[in-house]
């Protein structure tokens, strides 16, 4: 008997792999035998596409040219079809034969009028099975390829813009099954080995196994492999224990709707993954997830005879619907009522189609999830939950794989993070072990998800993958790893739930915080069509409502379609601001569109409105009086003549709606008529405006530098009223000080500017204590280096916050332009440094000498003009710039105005206005920054004199508290936060809340109030944010708490401005007239529409806004005669928590609301 020589562990495992696969000695490879026989294409005839639209029936009749392996086609994002004649040699018969396709880009194979397959260079996904075993009789075949010309590009980069696909290998090939089943044998064996511990068992009988394997193989002799695989197959039948770990395998392709292609590639993606899953599904017992509603959609209207096949699929429950949302949008930055109508629109959507909706909901690459999403799944009987983002964290790890999370109001939902960090599984031995070894629910639960399959270009699960999986399933050594279901997971835990931990608040991601500011004109826009959808919505409701014939017909198609283009655009790549150019291009078109349907139907529907309200008021008339105790406000004098009392906005100057309507009485002032001020918002406001130049003037009137004329005005809550000034009793004023200050003040605020346009005081007339930290300023602009070690526009890492540098380089100095008594307002401009640069020269000769051409104030400038033989390096400028005193520009007597110009950079400045209005209990700085930066973050600090250890920030129908200071690592890794309109701290009695129109990041350490303005990332778009800005952010000083104070209410009104409307309609009363009246400022009316399923139905949906209990009355004008709860679906609820409803001329409405809590209720009319 021969001895068995000692073979090295190493060894052993090298001459595995290289048996494998080996890139020197390919032809000594098992793989190098997988295709023994191949030929060229017969014919390859190409066409190009107009566009994206080409259906496969206008393709074939494109006209076609004949083309060659190594050519190369484009342009980027353009479509090529390609018309494939095979014929497959006799002596082929019987064997399996496959199209191998390699174009450098994305495609998707088409057989008789049929998507079959897709194929992409990611992943090396080249091939297509023409038959699994070739008859004699079917030798020829005609096969298109659909090739759209994506690319697969380097980490998160923009594509080059003259990217071309290029053909390398077009052929068809013999394909050997046996070996492929010995290498997967082999594969299995080999990973068993290396990844499992090297003294344990299992991993000494895989080495030895796979050893005798390649010993058995002899390459090119089909009778050797069945030799071999009977070597692997004793130790692959070894089964493990009955209590080891139990995982559940569901096939997935991440699809995401938008990122480094635009979405109109997006459909052709859906369709390569699915249809490749389902010609796996003929073969294999596997179930596949899918989550976007929207790419349904998509696939329905591009491939209609595909799309029967997808239904076919999920009827069979073989593909599942596994996301309740319309798209998998962003978490943080969308609104409320957009994460609410995703479910809406999602579940609808799934309902109609296929007779079923969604439990789940899964966001698996989101940037972290919102506090306030539980409430919103449970508010749409969605009720678990799954993600693997926060697997990414940056410094700490999340210690749940299977929870409860608890959300504000104390809403719970379950929780199911896969163990693991991709949701892109490839089934190896290593990734199933990190699985069980990463589960930390040991004691509690013991099952996870495994989602297997490739993403985007990767086109799903492979046929190697479910070959793997059959031959893990019940192996020693490994966890119990079977196909599964999501549901059959879930059903598996909820047996005991009881065990499970809770986790209480957002989910928050330590990663991905530049998201929160990157492509800031994204953000801007999102936020103004977010306001204009919901006053869409308000008025088409009251203008369906008071349609007493029918003759105002809800336009509910066009709206739906318009909301959908914005919630495809809070996909959680394309809203967060990390996706390719071409995105935002269409981004930006879909956003011009919603702003002119929403624009254009507003303005429709006040037309109908403005009209007809006379017969609502006077079948009104005799009840005007009912609502005179829902007061919210002190009463007011408006223009001297008419008291505006918070009523329901129908009463006249005397309390007599009997009174003649005469121009007195009419709430118009002589030259200001026949013009409507439009307030969809749940309170009454009053507020200075610009006003038509005609209005009379006089002390109630400010005209300022510009030629503008500003008024202060008051609207109802929730309606109309003509344009009338109000007496300016309370003026804002300004006054310069020493050393160039200006002092700012109207009866609520009052501050000092010095003359970088900083705030160098803040105080609450009376209160004598300034709101800011001594000796620091507020309204500080403040520069930091922005460099990311992985993904540029994702991140934003806190070493960077070390770099800080104050931007106080005056180029144009604070300058007062208005001042009072209306409004106050300071302009600033500011310019941020950036440039280092040194010269160096080996030799030069000077053409002209160094001459002295400016010498102050604000530069200093020599010119020399010289020749450079050999140059090397760079230019460094000092720069001798003069600060100006701040100029005050506007005082009085409605606003005042300073106006400001600072340096940011060589190449970049800010340009601000600080206005003061009368009767404004804040301070805005209205702010355009010309940037043109790299790799810098631009932030505002106010540094409070607030102490506490939290800070609130406001988040989705609620707020949320973040500490503020950096006590554990938890604590620290919030060094940047998401939060929406406003951010406040404060103590007890006092505090200092910052809001703004436009933007998400903020930090607070200490006292210091901090909110991120601008990035300048260059990946994957590498022009991100360069060029032109202009928002505004204010800062409001208070007495009391913030929700007496109102900051939610005033960071409303500045993200939600009153419209000034031109109307023929001279006869609404003095006070106007409000369709909605709440006696509680703690309740938010933050959404009127009509209901989805019923026209003659309104759905209002009203949350808690302070955090506490609360009972409210809701009164209306409009002819309701039946309200019940709704859910966020709106369906009716059957349960103890019923609404209070009086019916009548003017209906109230009695609820009760826990903290936080959304309400939703159908009014039937």
């Amino acid at each position: 008997m021969d001895q068995i020589p000692f073979k090295h562990r190493d060894c052993q495992l090298a001459r595995i792999q290289k048996f494998l696969c080996h890139d020197r000695f390919d032809r000594l490879c098992l793989t190098s035998k997988l295709y023994p026989r191949r030929e060229a294409m017969y014919s390859i005839a190409h066409a190009q596409a107009a566009d994206d639209t080409a259906t496969f029936a206008q393709a074939v009749n494109l006209s076609y040219n004949e083309v060659q392996v190594g050519q190369a086609f484009g342009p980027l994002w353009s479509k090529h079809w390609f018309r494939l004649h095979v014929k497959i040699p006799e002596t082929w018969s019987g064997e399996e034969v496959r199209l191998v396709w390699n174009s450098g880009s994305e495609c998707q194979v088409w057989v008789e009028g049929k998507p079959l397959q897709g194929l992409s260079c990611m992943k090396k996904r080249y091939y297509y099975t023409i038959t699994p075993c070739v008859e004699v009789g079917a030798l020829e075949h005609t096969i298109y390829i659909e090739m759209s010309v994506n690319g697969i590009f380097n980490d998160f980069n923009e594509a080059p813009p003259d990217f071309k696909a290029t053909l390398t290998t077009a052929e068809i090939r013999v394909f050997d099954r046996h070996v492929f089943n010995v290498s997967m044998d082999l594969q299995v064996l080999y990973e068993l080995a290396k990844d499992l511990p090297s003294d344990s068992c299992m991993s000494e009988h895989a080495l030895h196994a796979a050893n005798d394997v390649i010993n058995a193989c002899v390459l090119g002799t089909r009778d050797s492999y069945e030799v071999a695989r009977s070597q692997a197959s004793h130790v692959l039948a070894m089964a493990n224990g009955a209590a080891s770990h139990h995982i559940h395998a569901v096939g997935y392709a991440n699809i995401d709707s938008a990122w480094l292609w635009p979405c109109r590639k997006t459909p052709m993606k859906c369709v390569s993954s699915w249809s490749t899953a389902f010609n796996l599904m003929e073969k294999y017992p596997f179930k596949m997830a899918f989550t976007q509603p929207q790419q349904l959609q998509w696939v329905g209207e591009k491939y209609p005879d595909f799309y029967n096949r997808v239904k076919y699929f999920i009827s069979t429950g073989q593909l599942l619907p596994v996301g309740a949302t319309w798209i998998e949008m962003d978490a943080n930055l969308p609104n409320g009522e957009c994460l609410l109508r995703q479910f809406l629109y999602g579940q609808r959507f799934l309902q109609h189609e296929f007779g079923k909706r969604c439990t789940d909901l899964w966001l698996l690459d989101s940037f972290g999830y919102s506090a306030q999403l539980p409430q919103i799944m449970k508010h749409c009987d969605v009720t678990r939950f799954v993600t693997i983002k926060l697997s990414w964290n940056s410094v700490n790890k999340f210690p749940h794989n299977t929870f409860w999370w608890e959300g504000l109001g104390g809403h719970r939902v379950l929780a199911h993070f896969p163990p693991g960090t991709n949701y892109h599984k490839e089934v190896t031995v290593e990734e199933v072990l990190q699985v069980e070894r990463e589960f930390s629910e040991s004691g509690r639960s013991n099952s996870s998800l495994f989602l297997f399959g490739h993403g985007n270009a990767g086109i799903g699960p492979s046929e190697e993958m479910l070959e793997k999986l059959q031959r893990m399933k019940n192996l020693n050594g490994l966890p119990g790893i079977q196909l599964s279901t999501p549901e059959t997971f879930y059903e598996s835990v909820e047996k005991d739930p009881t065990r499970l931990c809770t986790w209480v608040g957002e989910l928050y991601l330590e990663r991905h915080q530049g998201t929160y500011t990157s492509q800031a004109q994204v953000k801007k826009r999102n936020r103004r069509a977010e306001f204009l959808l919901r006053e869409m919505d308000f008025w088409t409701s009251i203008a369906a409502a008071t349609s007493t014939k029918g003759n105002y017909r809800h336009p509910g198609n066009e709206m739906r379609r318009i909301w959908k283009l914005l919630m495809l655009n809070q996909f959680h790549d394309v809203l967060p601001g990390t996706c390719h150019p071409e995105v935002y291009k269409d981004f930006h078109a879909h956003h011009d569109e919603i702003e002119q349907v929403a624009g254009s139907l507003c303005q429709t529907a006040l037309t109908y409105i403005l009209k007809g309200w006379d017969s609502l008021r006077q079948k009104q008339v005799h009840l005007y009086s009912e609502l005179n105790g829902c007061v919210q406000e002190p009463d007011k004098t408006c223009n001297g003549n008419s008291h505006l009392r918070e009523t329901n906005g129908l009463s006249q100057a005397n309390g007599s709606p009997e009174s003649p309507e005469t121009e007195e009485t009419n709430g118009a002032t002589p030259g200001c008529g026949g013009i409507t001020i439009v307030n969809s918002l749940s309170w009454s406001r009053k507020e200075v405006v610009k006003v038509p130049a005609d209005c009379s003037t006089g002390k109630n009137l400010q005209t300022d530098h510009h030629g503008n004329s500003f008024g202060l005005v008051q609207a109802p809550g929730c309606g109309l009223c003509s344009l009338q000034l109000c007496e300016v009793s309370r003026p804002a004023a300004a006054m310069l000080g020493k050393d160039g200050l200006i002092h700012l003040r109207n009866d609520l605020v009052s501050a000092t500017v010095d003359t970088h346009g900083r705030l160098v005081g803040l105080w609450k007339p009376g209160s004598g204590k300034n709101y800011l930290k001594g000796y620091h300023h507020g309204n500080q602009l403040v520069m930091h280096d922005d460099f990311p070690l992985y993904r540029d526009a994702w991140d934003t890492l806190d070493f960077n916050l070390q770099t800080r540098r104050s931007v106080n380089d005056v180029v144009k100095p604070a300058t007062l332009v208005e001042n009072g008594p209306v409004r106050v307002v300071v302009e600033v401009s500011v310019k941020v440094i950036t440039a280092r640069c040194k010269l160096r020269v080996t030799r030069h000769d000077v053409v002209k000498p160094a001459t002295l051409v400016e010498n102050g104030p604000v530069r200093v400038v020599v010119e020399v003009s010289v020749k450079v033989i050999t140059a090397r390096c760079k230019l460094r400028v000092t720069r001798h710039d003069v600060v100006k005193p701040a100029t005050l520009v506007e005082n009085g007597p409605v606003r005042v105005v300073v106006e400001v110009c600072v340096r940011v950079s060589e190449t970049s400045h800010v340009t601000q206005s600080i206005i003061l209005d009368t009767e404004s209990p804040y301070i805005k700085f209205h702010t355009q920054v010309s940037w043109h930066e790299c790799h810098k973050f631009l932030k505002v600090e106010f540094p409070t004199s607030m102490t506490s250890s939290q800070a609130t920030y406001e988040i989705q129908f609620g707020y949320l508290q973040r500490p503020t200071h950096y006590n554990t690592s938890w604590d620290s890794a919030k060094y940047e936060v998401c939060g929406h309109k406003w951010a406040d701290i404060s103590e007890h009695g006092r505090g200092v809340a910052l809001l703004n129109d436009c933007k998400y990041g903020y930090s607070c350490v200490g006292g210091t109030l901090r909110l991120s303005l601008l990035r300048s990332p260059t990946a994957p778009d590498t022009k991100c944010d360069i060029g032109d800005h202009e928002f505004t952010y204010a800062v409001m000083p208070y007495t009391g708490t913030f929700q007496d104070a109102g900051v939610i209410q005033e960071a409303y009104n500045l993200n939600s401005p009153l419209i000034l409307r031109p109307s023929l309609a001279l006869t609404l009363p003095p006070d106007g007239i409000s369709y909605f009246r709440l006696d509680t400022n703690q309740v938010v009316l933050e959404t009127v529409k009509v209901s989805e399923e019923d026209p003659r139905s309104l759905i209002l949906r009203l949350y808690e806004s302070f955090g506490g209990s609360v009972s409210a009355t809701l009164s209306t004008l409009l002819p309701v005669w039946s309200v019940s709860r709704c859910n966020g679906l709106e369906e009716m609820l059957d349960d103890e928590q019923d609404v209070q409803f009086t019916p009548g001329h003017t209906a109230t409405i009695r609820i009760s609301l826990d903290p936080f809590q959304i309400l939703s209720l159908i009014a039937r009319f």
